[in-house]
């Protein structure tokens, strides 16, 4: 091979030579910039999730207390139907006894 003559033929050279080192450059910084990508997107994704487990353990918290309050709901139903029939009786006894017909 035969050394360049002018400079025409060492500037296409060089040319030649920064055009390669840009791309080289150029995919490592790119390579870089995806890699910083993905591991945003993974810790976003994992901060999903960690919010998805809260949301979920809140949800638990929230049936829970629905069930409870269900039960405590069915135990004061119970004991408005007690009351009411024994007001009931009461003014079954109190027109009993003053002979009227109902207090109603």
């Amino acid at each position: 091979m035969a050394a360049p003559q002018t400079w025409g033929e060492l500037s296409s050279i060089a040319s030649l030579v920064v055009v390669a080192l840009t791309f080289v450059l150029g995919r490592v910084s790119a390579s870089r910039s995806g890699a910083a990508d993905k591991q945003r997107t993974q810790d976003k994704l994992d901060r999903i999730a960690d919010d998805l487990v809260e949301l979920k353990d809140g949800v638990r918290q929230i049936d829970r207390k629905l069930d409870d309050h269900g039960e405590r709901l069915t135990v004061l139903e119970q004991q408005v139907r007690t009351l009411f029939n024994r007001v009931n009786r009461i003014e079954g006894n109190c027109d009993a006894h003053a002979h009227l017909g109902g207090t109603d």
